[in-house]
């Protein structure tokens, strides 16, 4: 599976280091793994790009036309920009605002995250940073890593059907676990097993504490655009029709096709077929269903329809994904 290689490989070829220049720019330093320990060779300085990270940002503009795989562990610190279009990644990713307030659609719903928030959700759904400014770290964690932890049933549950879970304000304790985390994994070796053991313990108080929202509230966009992908978000494991979409928002389905495009970067039918892709993939990693079955409940009503829209999207079979993020299961626990 594409996400699974993707994560190793990156992994092993590269560390991130941030080296702070000021209170408002960054420097990201892009290393390979002898530039640690003083086994030879510097790290390579890119521009500073203030107030934005320049690798982030960089992955963010390729989302515009095509997704991410996975990032894999990774930990980013620095000033976002806007997302233009949706956009998505086969990763759990946690984001904490340090300073500043910012906005997530996430099918149509907006959430809004001020300083001190955390947020939790699976990138496998389109999601988009629409407003705001703000400083804030990035986590990315692996699908399978998550699910190998087996945490309490209300926040994987939540996240693993697509819904952003927030806890707010003073209960995160501040931003200190998250430094942490950006110096140990720029550090590599087994820094990396601390920082997966701090974090599974972070997400576990996160859900016994209470004080989280599962899913986090949210609010209707009200925009046309908001309307149609909140009702395919609600409904895509039934039949749908451009028209019925169009209808629900009160436009002609020529005009609703395009308007659609011009809010999210790509077609009604493409939306619907990612939202239902990502629940095929929820489906084939934590139960036991059959692939046909697995198609009917993601609201494909064919199963060469599925096969097809899976392997384009995937860039693998449904068995050979469900078969790759079981073994890199089995392999997390082994390693540890």
């Amino acid at each position: 599976i594409r996400a699974v290689e993707t994560a190793r490989s990156y992994a092993q070829t590269r560390c991130l280091a941030l080296l702070p220049l000021n209170a408002r720019q960054r420097v990201w330093a892009y290393q390979t793994p002898n530039s640690f320990g003083g086994r030879g060779g510097g790290a390579k300085q890119y521009a500073a790009t203030p107030p934005n990270l320049f690798i982030y940002n960089r992955a963010m503009s390729r989302h515009a036309t095509t997704d991410e795989p996975s990032f894999g562990l990774r930990c980013w610190q620095g000033s976002p920009k806007l997302m233009p279009l949706a956009h998505r990644h086969n990763d759990i990713e946690l984001n904490y605002v340090e300073h500043g307030t910012i906005a997530y659609l996430f099918g149509g719903k907006r959430v809004e995250l001020r300083a001190g928030d955390v947020c939790v959700f699976w990138a496998a759904m389109p999601h988009q940073l629409s407003e705001g400014e703000a400083v804030m770290y990035w986590v990315t964690l692996p699908l399978p890593l998550f699910l190998r932890w087996q945490l309490p049933e209300a926040l994987a549950t939540a996240v693993l059907q697509g819904k952003p879970v927030v806890r707010r304000g003073e209960a995160n304790g501040g931003d200190a676990p998250l430094r942490q985390w950006l110096v140990d994994l720029a550090r590599g070796g087994g820094y990396g097993t601390i920082v997966q053991l701090e974090l599974e313990a972070y997400l576990r108080r996160m859900a016994l504490d209470g004080d989280a929202n599962m899913p986090a509230p949210s609010v209707q966009t009200g925009g046309h655009g908001g309307q149609m992908a909140q009702y395919i978000a609600d409904n895509f494991v039934q039949p749908l029709h451009v028209a019925q979409i169009a209808a629900h928002a009160g436009l002609h389905p020529h005009y609703a096709m395009q308007l659609f495009r011009e809010t999210y970067g790509l077609s009604l039918i493409d939306y619907l077929t990612r939202c239902r892709i990502a629940h095929a993939q929820q489906l084939l990693v934590v139960s036991d269903m059959s692939v046909p079955e697995v198609a009917l409940e993601s609201g494909f009503n064919s199963a060469s329809r599925f096969y097809s829209a899976f392997k384009a999207e995937c860039g693998t079979t449904p068995r050979a994904y469900r078969a790759a993020a079981r073994g890199e299961l089995g392999t997390m626990k082994d390693e540890r």
